[in-house]
């Protein structure tokens, strides 16, 4: 009989220390959970992402020699920029509107690309002109309902 019961408290023994095993597990769990969703929150409210609307004319060019020489060479080496996350190219060939919609991680991402070579010398292209370009913060709890960003 001693022998059973002695048994039977180390079964006991090791089911304790096994729950404890898995209390702490879930605690740590809970933690890293509540960690990354605070990170999530955190970044989105400290970095804002930028939203950039840039229209312009075009001058003395055919559409073809524009989408050969502007559109097709820059479209790869837009998508490499830092911190654009998308560009939507828009063209209004009535009214000799084209230009694109832009969406950043975050202001500083936009100012480092209008400050960038690569601006400086789309605007510096001779069939370019009225070049605009106004921004705003994107409203990102709104957008993710609507699906704007994901």
């Amino acid at each position: 009989m001693k022998h059973t019961l002695v048994g039977s408290l180390k079964i006991e023994q090791v089911s304790v220390r096994q729950n404890s095993q898995k209390k702490c597990a879930l605690k740590f769990m809970i933690c890293a959970v509540v960690h990354f969703y605070f990170c999530i929150i955190t970044n989105l409210k400290y970095r804002t992402m930028q939203a950039q609307l840039i229209t312009y004319q075009l001058k003395d060019i055919s559409q073809a020699e524009y989408l050969k020489q502007m559109v097709e060479p820059d479209a790869p080496i837009l998508a490499k920029v830092k911190g654009l996350i998308s560009k939507v190219w828009l063209a209004d060939i009535e009214k000799n509107t084209f230009g694109g919609f832009y969406l950043w991680e975050n202001k500083t991402a936009m100012n480092d690309f209008m400050n960038s070579d690569l601006v400086k010398a789309v605007v510096s292209r001779p069939f370019v002109k009225n070049i605009s370009s106004v921004d705003y913060e994107v409203n990102q709890n709104a957008s993710l309902i609507t699906r704007g960003i994901k």
